[in-house]
């Protein structure tokens, strides 16, 4: 799938999978812009064939909450015992003047125990760049100035670190 791109560096590979990615995406959405209605054709063949057994039922109010289904395979009764009512939009709501004034003060936030992250996370991608120690003494990389080998040699020749 990738054979040419493989020859090439790593940068190279990777910029051959996201063109192809690219590309079915766009395809795909070009496919799903070009069709009539919101839902994808699994959803839609879903919706349509629960469409049609609903319309096979027939419902019959009895009374107030009670209602008589038939389908094709028999006959059921539901009883509603409470009636059920849907949430009307929230400028229609009458909420009392002492829930109104009520403050609700947020959740409390529970730290962490540790110390804290103060460095950010690095994203996918980013190129980190690791500090090297370098000796103030001897200007190599590697070693601070307090574990310097040539500060260490210059040490062990003296007494009490004094130089004479």
């Amino acid at each position: 799938m990738f054979n040419e791109a493989r020859e090439f560096p790593i940068i190279a590979l990777f910029n051959d999978i996201s063109k192809r990615w690219s590309e079915k995406f766009h395809e795909r959405r070009m496919a799903y812009a070009k069709l009539k209605t919101t839902f994808v054709p699994s959803a839609e063949t879903k919706i349509m064939a629960n469409k049609n057994l609903g319309n096979k039922l027939l419902v019959h109010q009895i009374d107030e909450d009670t209602f008589t289904v038939t389908a094709d395979n028999g006959i059921a009764m539901v009883h509603l015992r409470n009636p059920i009512y849907p949430v009307p939009a929230e400028e229609f709501w009458n909420l009392p003047l002492e829930i109104l004034e009520r403050v609700i003060p947020p959740p409390e936030k529970k730290t962490k125990p540790g110390r804290k992250r103060l460095k950010r996370v690095p994203t996918i991608g980013e190129v980190v760049s690791k500090k090297r120690n370098k000796c103030s003494l001897c200007k190599r990389f590697g070693h601070k100035k307090t574990s310097c080998p040539t500060r260490s040699n210059e040490v062990a020749g003296t007494s009490n670190g004094v130089v004479s």
